[in-house]
């Protein structure tokens, strides 16, 4: 039992004096870290100041300049890198809507049409298997629109071809 005592009382002062040991080394690191912020900024200062380019006062002033610079410089990189996506996400919207025409012209089997144009009088093809007179009717008295038409037609051409 004296034994049991003994070690577990030396265990506790180990982990005593490891728990002071960290808290001395995290101590001592928080100081030399302080001791290094100042002594980063004297420098900086004492080698201004003995150029002669500041005083105290232009010492604030030249900050207040730095950030600034700083500001600006953060701002235009921020403003390029909006410009950028902005770019990117025009590029990509360009692009589907390119496919999607494409997709839009071969899924129909037509020529793109501009908007607002439509050719109700247009002449059918030369190979069409509708009457040109057929054609007219539908559009103006059905209602008809081309890709409708031209959907009738390949079915007539697919009816015709089995026959065959």
């Amino acid at each position: 039992m004296a034994e049991e005592k003994a070690v577990e009382q030396k265990v506790e002062e180990a982990a005593t004096q490891q728990e002071k040991d960290m808290a001395d080394i995290l101590l001592e690191t928080q100081e030399e870290l302080a001791k290094t912020r100042d002594e980063r900024n004297n420098y900086k200062t004492g080698l201004l100041k003995a150029k002669g380019k500041l005083s105290d006062e232009d010492l604030q002033a030249e900050e207040d300049r730095i950030r600034a610079i700083a500001r600006e410089e953060y701002l235009k990189t921020k403003e390029g890198d909006l410009a950028k996506k902005q770019d990117e996400l025009i590029k990509q919207l360009a692009h589907e809507n390119k496919e999607l025409r494409t997709a839009n012209r071969s899924k129909a089997g037509v020529t793109p049409v501009v908007p607002g144009a439509e050719s109700k009088d247009a002449t059918p093809p030369q190979n069409s298997p509708l009457s040109a007179e057929l054609i007219t009717k539908l559009k103006t008295e059905k209602g008809w629109t081309d890709a409708m038409v031209k959907e009738l037609e390949d079915k007539q051409r697919a009816r015709a071809g089995t026959r065959m």
